[in-house]
């Protein structure tokens, strides 16, 4: 049991401490807040990959980080991309990811731990 809860800790800290042995990581589709804003704004086609890019971010978080089985609890998609362009509106230099990490930090005390506790 000692055994199972150690290597359980150990693949939890894993994923916390995930990147290279300097701290980088690659992050794939990244985007500015600007160009975010730009294209949601002007109802770009390039708007729809930027929402899936950060539905797919979330449900990696969802699957890797313990204790976790929705990250946005009761908050639908919209409503996050919505934080996220208020956050980018006045970090338009930022990347958008650095928004969403924000985010996800402020939302995991919240989050869903267990499919029963889900609202349908």
């Amino acid at each position: 049991m000692k055994v199972m809860l150690l290597g359980a800790l150990l693949l939890a800290s894993g994923w916390a401490a995930a990147a290279d042995r300097d701290g980088k990581h690659a992050v794939l589709g990244p985007v500015s807040c600007g160009r975010f804003i730009e294209d949601r704004k002007e109802g770009r086609w390039q708007a729809m990959p930027h929402a899936a890019w950060v539905e797919g971010y979330i449900t990696a978080y969802n699957r890797h980080v313990p204790d976790t089985y929705n990250l946005l609890g009761g908050i639908d998609v919209e409503r996050v991309i919505q934080r996220l362009e208020n956050w980018c509106s006045v970090n338009v230099d930022k990347p958008l990811v650095e928004g969403l990490e924000k985010l996800i930090v402020e939302l995991n005390p919240r989050r869903q731990r267990a499919a029963k506790d889900a609202v349908n």
